[in-house]
């Protein structure tokens, strides 16, 4: 992908959006989301990251602050040494899985590789409180890691990811019923491990979802929320519940 190309995705990305937004509020400010992207072809870097943005929440400070919070998280894989030396090839996009006046829960997916080596696939998932500005960690939302890494390791997660049109079978049990203390270390980790494995999540409204990256492949595990509710946030449950 070379500079002309970024450009045109710039321009036909401004065009999209602003008929999007156009239509959908006929000149009237709401609440929506502008579709992004970052380009960096310096080098034989060839990085693309398409990302959110919250637009016409009433308040820009805040507005500002929350897409600051999305956009850095979106781009947390656009470091490291294959930067440094320019020879990161990343491509991810996003797919919006849960949006109300409370909470933004986001899929990034994609591949990330050095430029004349492997690219695997990757993926993560960022989830932000609106209200109050703040990216929401696992440990924001889950008030026992201990009992969801158990749930996890007994396998009462489904493995939801696609694959060519077919589910993984992956299960986080066959992955790490031998290394308990791995998968716990995992669920509590505060920074994004650039060469090893990586836990995020998501929700659709219905689930909730367990992002496992394992450096080489993914694989999204899913419940449904009636089902670990007892684990989970009251603020952060009140959040899904509320909101347009």
């Amino acid at each position: 992908m070379g500079k002309g190309k970024c450009v045109a995705v710039l321009v036909a990305l401004f065009m999209s959006v602003f008929t999007e937004w156009f239509a959908r509020n006929g000149g009237e400010a709401e609440m929506h989301l502008e579709r992004k992207v970052y380009c960096n072809q310096s080098g034989r870097n060839d990085i693309q990251v398409f990302y959110p943005q919250i637009c016409g929440i009433g308040d820009d400070g805040k507005e500002e602050c929350i897409n600051t919070v999305i956009k850095e998280d979106a781009l947390k894989q656009v470091r490291g040494e294959l930067l440094l030396f320019r020879k990161l090839i990343h491509e991810l996009d996003y797919q919006i899985k849960f949006l109300n006046g409370e909470l933004v829960s986001i899929v990034y997916k994609g591949y990330y590789g050095t430029y004349g080596g492997r690219l695997p696939p990757t993926a993560f998932a960022t989830t932000v409180d609106i209200t109050g500005g703040k990216l929401l960690k696992l440990k924001d939302v889950v008030t026992d890691l201990g009992v969801l890494g158990e749930m996890l390791l007994e396998d009462r997660f489904e493995n939801v990811t696609m694959w060519d049109g077919m589910k993984g079978d992956a299960t986080v049990g066959e992955s790490y019923s031998k290394r308990k203390d791995d998968l716990f270390e995992l669920l509590q980790a505060e920074e994004w491990d650039m060469i090893g494995s990586n836990v995020s999540w998501y929700t659709d409204g219905t689930h909730f979802v367990i992002v496992l990256d394992r450096g080489l492949t993914y694989n999204e595990f899913s419940i449904d929320i009636s089902e670990v509710e007892d684990i989970l946030d009251k603020g952060f449950l009140e959040k899904l519940d509320s909101g347009d």
